[in-house]
């Protein structure tokens, strides 16, 4: 059967690379065809097929970063900052060379000289007119969005502040600050928003409009003063963002904002406790229990890794076949991680291993879990749901699944293990002058004797860390 490889060509007893530059992109790329001679004969055909696959890949990438920097291009924002910065680098702004009218002396009289300005605005009208044609009042039907942005610029003498949207602003913000991906924290604190709000102008948005939101988290939707504040700190960030960036001129009125006194505090997550995870064990040795969360239940207390890095695990992600079998967190497109450091390896140990290896013996794609262990809320409800049915009293924010994270760094602390390699494990940051000493990552040998000291002291905290009620009596 004959193997086609998308961009391979077999010209003068020579392998050959070519793909057609998609019609949209030409003018970007400069090209209208990628084409490379691969140097290869055809006894060297299984090469060819993978260095042609490697530039199809490579292309297609090219391809769709080019798209998204058009699409990002469009944006209210990015045109109106490049239309300030074309009218400043021409000297068109007030008071620049551009901008002044020469007066001359005629048989007439004084006369007044269109200055640059003005005919950098005739050209752009008259550039849409032949592109779009004019209507009957002899404006052009249509303008660019480019010709728009640098027509608001000129006409007003100085840089425009752009019209941006709440979700606007929010797109523009996660393309920049996070590279496309979708931040969890900023897409909940913007919709939320936008429910109570609508979908309007930055400038628009005044500071008794934000209070009333902020109100409305707290009694419409019952958030604790932790949610709401860490709601109002990604607004106040997109906001100065586009002060800082876009040539936004409103006062941000996100900054200097009271938390509602009505809103609870935060009650802190504590670690479990040796009864916890002996109610937790048994419910992971049940039968009737889904073999998911036991997979998910076990990584998080063997690991401590927070939820979704292991609900969002992918099947490339477990390496068990290595001296140190391990798990590889980082950034995809199903898990966000908090920071850079948060991207690390972690060893499976023991009974960590076991559940890897159930796990990918059922998976059923690419990925470790079903999709609703992929999505933040549903996996965080559906271990907390087991948690409860494995008899850990109900304590909501402290006895969560979060608490077999807050478990391990106990563990580690009370096994002396060193703070780096605490670091290395949780994927915290250090901020003192010592942390950027030394090698940047852990060996994983050290890191697995790290958690073979550590796992024994799993669930060894005084049991004066706990409400009352939040610990299940002796025995049971």
């Amino acid at each position: 059967m004959r193997i086609i490889v998308p961009g391979l060509q077999l010209r003068n007893n020579t392998y050959h690379f070519r793909r057609a530059v998609p019609p949209d992109l030409i003018e970007i790329v400069g090209r209208r065809e990628w084409k490379k001679s691969l140097g290869l004969k055809p006894d060297q055909k299984l090469r060819a097929h993978t260095e042609a696959d490697r530039l199809w890949r490579a292309t297609e990438e090219q391809i769709a970063t080019l798209r998204r920097e058009q699409s990002r291009n469009c944006s209210p924002a990015v045109l109106a900052k490049r239309a300030a910065e074309w009218a400043r680098r021409f000297e068109l702004l007030d008071g620049q060379s551009g901008s002044i009218r020469e007066t001359v002396w005629t048989d007439r009289g004084k006369d007044e000289l269109d200055s640059q300005r003005d005919l950098h605005i005739e050209h752009i009208v008259e550039e849409a007119g032949r592109q779009f044609g004019w209507d009957e009042e002899g404006h052009p039907k249509q303008l660019t969005p480019v010709q728009q942005a640098r027509l608001a610029v000129l006409v007003a003498g100085k840089p425009v502040e752009p019209e941006l949207t709440v979700s606007q602003a929010r797109d523009l913000y996660l393309s920049e600050r996070y590279n496309e991906r979708q931040d969890k924290a900023t897409v909940q604190a913007t919709n939320q928003f936008i429910e109570m709000v609508g979908d309007v102008e930055l400038a628009s948005i005044s500071r008794p409009m934000v209070n009333k939101w902020l109100r409305s988290l707290v009694t419409d939707r019952g958030q604790s003063a932790g949610t709401v504040r860490r709601r109002l700190t990604t607004l106040k960030a997109i906001f100065n963002y586009l002060r800082k960036n876009y040539g936004l001129t409103s006062d941000n009125p996100f900054s200097e904002q009271d938390i509602p006194a009505t809103a609870a505090p935060p009650k802190p997550r504590v670690p479990f406790h040796s009864r916890h995870f002996d109610l937790l064990d048994a419910y992971v040795r049940r039968e009737d229990t889904d073999p998911n969360i036991r997979h998910i239940l076990t990584l998080l207390k063997h690991t401590g890794c927070r939820p979704m890095e292991i609900g969002g695990l992918s099947k490339s992600e477990v390496f068990l076949d290595q001296e140190v079998p391990a798990i590889r967190v980082r950034w995809t497109a199903d898990r966000r991680l908090k920071t850079a450091m948060a991207e690390r390896v972690i060893p499976l140990i023991g009974p960590a291993h076991t559940a890897a290896l159930e796990a990918l013996g059922t998976a059923s794609d690419e990925h470790l879990f079903p999709p609703l262990y992929r999505n933040t809320e549903r996996l965080s409800q559906s271990l907390n749901k087991a948690i409860r049915a494995a008899g850990v009293p109900h304590a909501p924010d402290r006895l969560v699944a979060y608490s077999f994270r807050h478990s391990m760094k106990e563990a580690m602390r009370l096994a002396e293990v060193l703070e780096e390699t605490q670091d290395a494990i949780m994927g915290h940051s250090r901020k003192d002058v010592g942390a950027g000493y030394g090698a940047a990552k852990r060996r994983l040998g050290v890191l697995k004797e790290a958690l073979e000291r550590s796992i024994p002291h799993l669930g060894d905290v005084d049991e004066t860390e706990y409400l009352p009620g939040e610990l299940s009596p002796k025995g049971t």
